[in-house]
C-alpha cells in the first residue's frame, strides 16, 4: 500500500544489477512542498532511486509512488519532471524547436518559453542547434524545459553538474522560485553546500540503504569546528577530542573537533598542546553539512 498523503515515496523498494545491490529497502517519503536533498557518495544508490521514481527502470522489489499514484500507471508522471545527470538531445533540432515539441508533449502553454529560456540564461539561443550545445548549455536547456512545463514534483539529479558559479546560483533560484509556487523537489547532489541552503531535510544513502533523514542542521553535532594540523600522528586521537564528536585524517594529520563556542575550541588547542600535540596549523569556522556527513563521526 503506498502512502498516498506523500508527493513522493518508495516503500521497501530493492534493485540489484548483477551482483551489485544499488537499492536495500528503501522507505522514504517526501512532502507536498519540501526540498529533499539525497546525498551519499557515488554508487550509493541515489541515481537508481530517481530512475526508479521516474519510472525508467523497475525495482525487484517493493514500490514508488508519485503524487498519490505508484508508479508505471497512466497519469503518474503527468506533473512531474525529471533532470537527469546526462543530458542526451537530439542533434538536428534548434533550441526552440526542441522546446516547442516537449512542451506540445506535455500540454503545457507555450508561451512559458520564451521566459523560461530567459530564465536560464538562453534567450539568445533559441535559434542554435542544440548539437553544438555544451554540457553546461545542454543542462540548461533541460532547465529551461522546467521551468516552462512548471511540474508539482521536481526529481533532480545532479542538477548543477557542468554550471559555472552563475549556473549554480540560478539553480538555487530556479528551485526556491519554483518551491515558492507550492512545487516539491527531490534532489541527488554532491555539493553539499548547496543542499544546505535550499534543503528542508537530507537523506543519507550509502551501500543502497538509508542511514538517516533529518534537517541539515540537526546532522551537525555543533555549530562550530576547530580544524586542526597536527605534528605528528596519534595512536588514538579520541582522548585528544576529550569526549567530543571528532573527525580524524591519519593520513593528512587531520583532526576536526566540533565545538559550542570558539572558547571550547581554543580549550582543545590548548589541551592539545598539554598531550605533546601542538597544532601546525588552527582554523576556527562554522561546522558545515560536508563536516557532519562525509565519512564517519567519532
Amino acid at each position: 500500500m503506498i502512502d498516498g498523503g506523500a508527493v513522493l515515496s518508495w516503500r521497501d523498494v530493492s534493485k540489484r544489477f548483477g551482483s551489485v545491490r544499488a537499492l536495500d529497502g528503501l522507505t522514504l517519503s517526501v512532502e507536498r512542498g519540501e526540498v529533499f536533498g539525497f546525498l551519499g557518495p557515488n554508487g550509493a544508490g541515489k541515481t537508481t532511486a530517481l530512475r526508479i521514481a521516474a519510472g525508467l527502470i523497475r525495482p525487484d522489489r517493493g514500490e514508488a509512488s508519485l503524487i498519490g499514484i505508484p508508479v508505471g500507471e497512466k497519469g503518474s508522471r503527468r506533473k512531474v519532471g525529471y533532470l537527469p545527470e546526462e543530458i542526451r538531445m537530439p542533434r538536428r533540432l534548434r533550441l526552440g524547436e526542441w522546446l516547442g515539441h516537449q512542451i506540445r508533449l506535455r500540454a503545457a502553454d507555450p508561451s512559458r518559453i520564451a521566459p523560461a529560456a530567459e530564465r536560464v540564461g538562453l534567450a539568445s539561443s533559441l535559434g542554435r542547434e542544440v548539437a553544438g550545445f555544451s554540457k553546461g548549455m545542454r543542462r540548461r536547456a533541460a532547465l529551461a524545459l522546467l521551468a516552462a512545463s512548471d511540474p508539482e514534483l521536481w526529481l533532480l539529479d545532479e542538477p548543477t553538474a557542468d554550471l559555472d558559479v552563475s549556473g549554480r546560483e540560478m539553480v538555487e533560484n530556479l528551485i526556491l522560485e519554483a518551491r515558492g509556487r507550492g512545487a516539491t523537489f527531490f534532489i541527488s547532489s554532491h555539493i553539499l553546500s548547496e543542499v544546505e541552503r535550499v534543503c528542508d531535510r537530507v537523506g543519507i544513502i550509502e551501500g543502497g540503504r538509508l542511514r538517516k533523514t533529518a534537517a541539515p542542521a540537526e546532522l551537525l553535532p555543533a555549530p562550530l569546528l576547530v580544524d586542526l594540523s597536527l605534528p605528528t600522528a596519534p595512536a588514538d586521537p579520541a582522548p585528544l577530542a576529550r569526549g567530543r564528536p571528532f573527525r580524524w585524517n591519519a593520513e593528512a594529520k587531520r583532526l576536526r573537533v566540533f565545538v559550542q563556542t570558539r572558547e571550547e575550541g581554543e580549550d582543545v588547542v590548548r589541551s592539545l598542546g598539554d598531550a605533546g600535540y601542538p597544532p601546525v596549523q588552527t582554523l576556527h569556522r562554522p561546522a558545515s553539512l560536508r563536516d557532519a556527513i562525509e565519512g564517519h563521526l567519532s
